[in-house]
């Protein structure tokens, strides 16, 4: 006898043989499951399952009293969303972005400076129209004729 035919034997022999096996297995689950659909509950263990779901509906009831309910947190959200830009970007979007960015930023700070000049600016007081003479009064400057003129505390 060749040793292939003979391990071809025994092989076909074995898988047969777990076929069996198996088949014998799955009777003996329909026959259990079977018995277990036939078999009545008792009327004692109808009214245990009974009174313990009452018991689990008045517990929850119980903890609703108890427990505070969570409120709703607002979640604040910003009203403006910044779009998202692209990763890559030609040079020429880049240079444009860049120098609005800058002319915004320096108009900003022109504002700023505008502003700081008009508050520290202090308004000279005018006492009457202002004229050359008055000018070289308060200067003591030379008259055409010669003489110096001193500066009057009026």
């Amino acid at each position: 006898m060749n040793i292939f035919t003979w391990l071809n034997d025994y092989l076909i022999h074995r898988s047969n043989e777990r076929q069996k096996e198996r088949e014998h297995q799955l009777r003996l689950r329909e026959l259990e499951s079977e018995e277990i659909k036939e078999s009545n509950v008792c009327q004692a263990c109808e009214t245990l399952k009974l009174e313990l779901a009452v018991a689990h509906q008045l517990n929850r009831e119980l903890l609703e009293m108890v427990k505070p309910k969570p409120t709703e947190v607002p979640i604040n959200r910003p009203e403006e969303f910044k779009p998202l830009l692209p990763r890559h970007q030609s040079f020429r979007v880049k240079r444009e972005f860049l120098e609005a960015n800058d002319r915004h930023t320096a108009k900003i700070l022109r504002d700023k400076l505008q502003e700081q000049q008009e508050a520290v600016k202090i308004p000279t007081p005018v006492s009457g129209p202002v004229t050359v003479e008055s000018i070289e009064r308060e200067l003591g400057v030379d008259d055409a004729d010669g003489s110096v003129q001193k500066a009057s505390s009026e």
